[in-house]
């Protein structure tokens, strides 16, 4: 190699050599445990025509305290007085980088017999698979709302 080449190569190379060594770590590490999301809360039912109707909120936070932005979603299972946990519905949510978004969430739960007790419970979890504490609703015993008949007009 030419002193000229050499001489050019250094000159390329020494620049680089000079920047501080980058190992792409952005912030400090955390164990697993503290970037689960926060429990949703309160997991309210109620009866509604078509089954059972579950809702919950937006959880905000991780467990340590500090804002999530990487919210994917929530798993919604039932539950009897006897009988293991049914998953239900698994909801994406797909909002992070909206301006507003959505804060509450629900799931009509159409498997359902009048007369019957049922339990409900929310799971939040990241888009890189770190899952909440359920957050688990009072029992509920499925009720058919009565049909609305229409006012009949008296004539006189």
């Amino acid at each position: 190699m030419s002193r000229r080449r050499a001489a050019r190569a250094l000159l390329f190379l020494l620049p680089l050599a000079l920047l501080p060594p980058a190992c792409g770590r952005k912030t400090d590490p955390r164990p697993p445990e503290l970037v689960r999301p926060e429990i949703v809360g309160v997991v309210e039912v109620r009866n509604v025509a078509d089954g059972i109707e579950v809702s919950w909120k937006r959880p905000r936070d991780y467990v340590d305290g500090s804002r999530m932005y990487d919210l994917g979603g929530f798993r919604v299972e039932r539950g009897k007085e006897s009988g293991p946990w049914i998953l239900l519905a698994e909801i994406t949510v797909a909002d992070n980088d909206r301006f507003r978004p959505i804060k509450s969430f629900k799931h009509t739960d159409p498997g359902t017999a009048p007369g019957e007790s049922y339990r409900y419970r929310v799971q939040s979890f990241t888009t890189d698979g770190h899952v909440s504490e359920p957050a688990v609703s009072e029992w509920v015993v499925r009720e058919v709302p009565p049909v609305a008949t229409p006012a009949v007009e008296r004539k006189d």
